[in-house]
């Protein structure tokens, strides 16, 4: 009986410490920035479909250093991903933070709660040391009917 009260006890402070990490939002001119961009790549791929992720990847607007628009399905295919081309058309959905958080799943999940903020550990582009990451995810859905996920994120506004 103490064994399974003491798994309870953890399974509610982890599950609290999970549900105020979720529920933070990053606030000021750089958040408020971010949403915007994340926001204005979504309406595009609403208003064009696939044939704006071209631009995500090649125009200084959607790409620029560790500023970049990324695109994936709602079935975590990644499809735009400008720091590493060669890991578009793969499944994200195993893909996971430097310390082991879920985050393929929780972009999906994100998205298909209307969007929002998560923070995970991950390195800047050509660096390998993980950085604290703030990422907004928002739904997007093609004139084909196809949704997608947009997400774009900035290092160093975790709480």
């Amino acid at each position: 009986m103490k064994k399974l009260l003491l798994f309870i006890s953890i399974l509610l402070i982890l599950s609290a410490c999970s549900n105020t990490d979720r529920n933070w939002k990053p606030e000021g001119p750089m958040a408020r920035n971010l949403v915007t961009f994340v926001q204005k790549a979504a309406t595009m791929i609403n208003e064009e479909g696939i044939a704006c992720f071209d631009s995500f990847r090649a125009n200084i607007e959607w790409n620029s250093g560790d500023r970049y628009i990324f695109v994936w399905g709602m079935d975590g295919t990644r499809f735009v991903y400008p720091p590493d081309p060669a890991g578009e058309g793969k499944l994200m959905l195993d893909l996971k933070d430097s310390e082991g958080k879920p985050i393929g799943m929780e972009f999906i999940r994100i998205a298909q709660q209307g969007g929002g903020w998560i923070h995970y550990k991950w390195p800047k582009p050509g660096e390998t040391k993980p950085e604290w990451k703030s990422t907004y995810i928002f739904p997007a859905t093609a004139p084909n009917g196809a949704g997608y996920l947009v997400g774009s994120g900035v290092y160093g506004i975790k709480k």
